[in-house]
């Protein structure tokens, strides 16, 4: 599970593995994670890789009082269960069948001591009281198509002093808008390099995948533009999945 602490094993054996907590621990977790999710703390989103990952407001994090850690629930267990558990139990929710969700996500060596029944019932809890609706899709959307992807949206503001010579507006104010964006396809193609037991025949090594950037200058007017027409995209997708699924939330 998130290959950000997989080495939370080994590097202290006293230490909380995530998947071994009780079913008491967990529930405590999952119901502070999804405050926290409610409240901003934490943000559930798509790293560059397309996976689930939570995106913490630092600040806000340390911040949470020691009265909302009843034992034996603790900050570090929340830490250790929402980044590794969690994640991957909501990467889980992408798949449509469990089995193999868990199976591809899980450990083996957690799924086999603790049991596919423990996990499918904690899959279950995750869907129903963390997995933001439509969020699932959103996975599966990520996962299968070929089309590029927003990363990340930067922007600021700034005054642009105008050239007298064209007018005399003065200083106009304007955002710079910046969105990183990848491919699921790496971004080069790869070199070609001999291999070390034959130098005569060549390998393909696979290009990394490199997020791009591309910068927009816009007026306050352009920014409106565009978020009346994302706007209605929005309300259109919203209405076919209201269609589709009868109304149901």
């Amino acid at each position: 599970m998130g290959t950000e602490h997989e080495s939370i094993e080994t590097s202290n054996s006293r230490e909380l593995v995530p998947g071994t907590e009780s079913r008491e621990v967990f529930s405590s977790v999952l119901g502070l994670a999804k405050d926290l999710l409610e409240s901003g703390v934490i943000k559930l989103t798509l790293d560059r890789e397309g996976r689930a990952c939570f995106l913490p407001d630092l600040d806000a994090l340390s911040a949470i009082p020691e009265a909302r850690f009843v034992p034996p629930l603790t900050r570090r267990t929340l830490t250790l269960v929402l980044y590794t558990e969690l994640a991957s139990l909501v990467q889980t929710c992408a798949y449509g069948d469990p089995l193999v969700g868990l199976r591809r996500e899980i450990p083996k060596k957690l799924l086999n001591e603790l049991g596919v029944d423990e996990f499918g019932w904690r899959l279950e809890e995750v869907r129903k009281r963390l997995t933001p609706r439509g969020f699932a899709e959103r996975l599966v959307l990520r996962r299968t198509s070929k089309g590029l992807f927003i990363d990340h949206l930067n922007w600021e503001v700034l005054v642009k002093q105008h050239d007298g010579a064209e007018g005399s507006l003065g200083g106009i104010p304007l955002a710079n808008v910046s969105i990183e964006y990848s491919s699921p396809e790496p971004a080069n193609q790869g070199i070609v390099v001999p291999t070390e037991e034959s130098p005569e025949a060549l390998v393909v090594l696979a290009g990394r995948r490199e997020p791009l950037r591309v910068t927009f200058q816009m007026h306050e007017l352009d920014i409106e533009e565009l978020i009346d027409a994302l706007t209605a995209a929005r309300d259109c997708l919203r209405q076919l999945d209201h269609d589709r699924t009868g109304g149901d939330t």
